[in-house]
């Protein structure tokens, strides 16, 4: 309907490849090629597919009706939860408020009733419920009964404005207790609270008891030399404000180059980079012929942001679950679960043009180990991949790293 092109094999793929969703209408009658599995949407997809134990239709015909695979009559590892139509799902999906299974047996209240999570990467909720840690104190109730926003111990280093009369701004922006202030305890984390204290006077608003900056009267005598932002109290002299150099010490927002100033620090970036705006920090290429590389399962795609137009890089594949980029090479490098293997090729117009279609490689990196992810360290020219071994009763996790040649 957008009078855009696609190849035909895209056509009820379960891919908006249109743009406007025109090739997944009317798939109902949609005769599907050799070597494919119609799902009872019309859809199509890889036969191996089929009774694997994970929904690739997306009204999960595809699993309906399939034998146990596994001893004891079970359609799923030991490592992997079985839903109650018989899909296998991640233990790490199991009451995370998203119906994974397709049925909510995942989700339902027999099995998150006493559901402890991973809570390296979870967070658990009063009503059990596992959200992710990044979702914690974000101003959005996760959980559903507001227990990941109203943790206080949690939420306690949250950015928001001090009190003005009740508390106390330290040089990092932590809030503490008025009543904190040079008690002998840095309450702080980085002795703000401490540092400019003067117990036996006060001080006025013309002289600010010698303080460089400006001072606070204390509630029970005595002073304390506060300084700007961007400063804090010399520990060799208590009236005296020293820069704080927030490259140093990490607490900038740079993402390439920070340079320390006096009070402040500036962002800037490396050669081929600019600055996306004037407060984020963070940098942008500068070449505006950018390719967006993506895999949709079998195939890999790119996507030129600079002309809108989609065209194949590789085609053929099983299950790509992870890729990355070598710019020093131009090659691409994935990981295929189903095969349990590693490949690479040439990007698409790589070698000044030369390439004119990708080509699998395989890596000859086959095992019982299945691959989940990577990531190409182009600069030292290493390839580092994740893999899971879930042939015993309980799955292992590694890293693994190896030259990319």
């Amino acid at each position: 309907h957008t009078g855009k092109c696609i190849s035909s094999r895209w056509r009820c793929d379960h891919e908006d490849d249109c743009g406007d969703n025109s090739d997944e209408f009317n798939c109902e009658g949609f005769q599907c090629k050799n070597g494919t599995f119609q799902c009872n949407s019309g859809h199509c997809i890889a036969s191996y597919f089929r009774c694997d134990g994970d929904r690739d239709c997306r009204d999960m015909s595809d699993e309906i009706g399939c034998p146990p695979r596994f001893p004891g009559g079970r359609y799923c590892p030991e490592s992997r939860f079985q839903c109650a139509n018989n899909l296998c799902v991640s233990p790490s999906d199991l009451c995370d408020g998203t119906d994974d299974c397709g049925d909510n047996s995942d989700e339902a209240t027999s099995v998150c009733t006493n559901f402890n999570c991973d809570t390296l990467r979870r967070f658990q909720c009063a009503n059990h419920r596992c959200v992710a840690r990044y979702q914690i104190c974000d101003g959005v109730d996760n959980c559903g009964d507001g227990s990941d926003e109203n943790n206080m111990t949690l939420c306690a280093t949250r950015q928001k404005p001090c009190d003005l009369y009740t508390q106390y701004q330290c040089a990092n922006k932590k809030c503490i207790d008025r009543a904190q202030i040079c008690d002998y305890a840095d309450d702080c984390g980085d002795s703000s609270d401490e540092l400019g204290c003067h117990h036996t006077s006060t001080c006025s608003a013309l002289t600010k008891g010698g303080c460089e900056h400006h001072c606070h009267n204390l509630t029970d005598g005595g002073y304390i030399c506060a300084c700007y932002p961007g400063f804090i109290i010399d520990g060799e002299n208590k009236k005296h404000c020293l820069d704080i150099d927030e490259c140093a010490t990490g607490t900038h927002k740079c993402s390439h180059i920070c340079t320390n100033l006096n009070g402040t620090y500036a962002c800037s970036c490396r050669d081929g980079f600019r600055l996306a705006d004037a407060v984020s920090g963070v940098c942008k290429a500068v070449k505006d012929d950018v390719t967006v590389v993506f895999s949709s399962g079998p195939e890999i795609r790119a996507y030129d942001l600079k002309i809108n137009d989609q065209f194949d890089v590789i085609a053929g594949e099983k299950r790509i679950e992870a890729l990355d980029y070598s710019p020093s090479t131009q090659m691409i490098f994935w990981a295929d679960s189903y095969d349990k293997t590693i490949k690479r090729s040439y990007m698409v117009n790589a070698r000044n043009g030369e390439v004119k279609i990708g080509f699998a490689q395989d890596l000859n990196m086959k095992g019982n180990s299945k691959p989940t992810a990577l990531a190409v360290d182009w600069v030292a020219d290493n390839l580092y991949w994740a893999e899971t071994d879930r042939t015993g009763s309980k799955p292992r996790g590694r890293i693994m790293v190896a030259k990319t040649d």
